[in-house]
C-alpha cells in the first residue's frame, strides 16, 4: 500500500505507516487521526520500534485493552524487543501504577471498566512526557 501521502500529511516514517497499516488494515486511518488529535500522538513510543503514543490510546478506546502487558506482548512488537524493559521502567518512574479505568497494571480485574470512546485522554498527560521524553 502506498502511504506517500500520509507521510506528507502526518510527519510519520514509512516504516511506521506501514506497522499501521500491517496492524489496522483499513481502519489505520482512524489512528492517524487520534495521533493528529493528541499531544505528542505521533511520537514513538521506542526509538527502536515503529509504534506511537496514538495506538496506546486507540488501544484503550476501542480494543478493549486489559492491561499495559496486553498491550505491549499482543498488539505491538515491543513486547518483543528491548524497548520493553525501558518502557516499564519509564512508566515506572512517572508514578503510573494503574491502569486507565482502575486496573492494576498487569491485573485483568478491573474496579471500573475502561470506557469506550472517552473525550479525554487515556493516559495522564504526565505519563506521555515522561514516555516520548525519554524515549
Amino acid at each position: 500500500m502506498d502511504v506517500s501521502a500520509d507521510m506528507t500529511a502526518t510527519g510519520l516514517s514509512r516504516e511506521t505507516l506501514q506497522t499501521l497499516v500491517e496492524i489496522y488494515g483499513r481502519a489505520y486511518p482512524r489512528v492517524l487521526d487520534l495521533a493528529r488529535k493528541l499531544p505528542d500522538g505521533t511520537a514513538r513510543l521506542c526509538p527502536s520500534n515503529p509504534d506511537i503514543v496514538a495506538q496506546l490510546h486507540h488501544a484503550l478506546a476501542e480494543e478493549m485493552t486489559v492491561s499495559l502487558q496486553d498491550f505491549l506482548l499482543r498488539r505491538t512488537i515491543i513486547g518483543q524487543s528491548a524497548c520493553l524493559g525501558s518502557i516499564a521502567t519509564r512508566l515506572s518512574a512517572a508514578g503510573w501504577a494503574r491502569w486507565p479505568g482502575g486496573r492494576r497494571a498487569g491485573s485483568t480485574r478491573s474496579s471500573r471498566p475502561i470506557t469506550p470512546r472517552s473525550a479525554e485522554p487515556a493516559l495522564p498527560k504526565r505519563v506521555i512526557r515522561a514516555i516520548v521524553r525519554s524515549a
